[in-house]
């Protein structure tokens, strides 16, 4: 029985209301805390540490955001075949070549992070992409709120190698 199942499976036959044929399945309960849905994870797949933040103008990562680097060592420990590009971002202020500096900083922090929960430093790969893939409005010169600049601040990560589909359920 897989690790993230309970119990054995077990077997249910049913009918159809119409009376017609009987169908066998075999059922296997999954422990989950919540009822949300499964993300498949394989490569190509990306993931937006959205809980993962950092200070204006700093590529320290803030006090209490590294539960979602936590749950990345975790799967990266129970999945030996997972390669990453962790990806970081900034916001629109500032110059371009700062900003791209910056963003290559703040990827190096979570890499090293990584790397001191044990995860071997050739599984990642670590880039900025500076202010050049911004997910709204907020480019050079649009006034925008603290909260819609700390939106484009984040990291990414994508699946660059992983031998097998890994199915993802995301808990509060």
């Amino acid at each position: 029985v897989k690790e993230r199942y309970i119990g054995q499976p077990f077997r249910l036959s049913t009918k159809g209301r119409d009376g017609g044929k009987a169908h066998k399945v075999e059922i296997m309960v999954e422990l989950v805390q919540s009822a949300e849905e499964a993300t498949v994870l394989s490569e190509g797949s990306v993931i937006v540490l959205d809980n993962l933040y950092y200070e204006f103008n700093q590529s320290f990562i803030q006090a209490g955001s590294t539960r979602e680097l936590e749950n990345l060592a975790e799967m990266m420990r129970r999945y030996s075949t997972l390669e990453i590009e962790l990806s970081s971002h900034t916001d629109a202020r500032g110059q371009k070549q700062y900003n791209l500096d910056l963003s290559m900083q703040r990827a190096q922090t979570a890499k090293q992070f990584l790397v001191s929960r044990g995860i071997e430093e050739s599984r990642i790969k670590a880039i900025g992409y500076g202010e050049g893939r911004l997910r709204n409005h907020c480019a050079d010169g649009v006034q925008c709120s603290e909260q819609d600049h700390q939106f484009n601040r984040r990291t990414e990560v994508k699946v660059l190698k992983l031998d097998a589909a890994v199915e993802v359920r995301y808990r509060d």
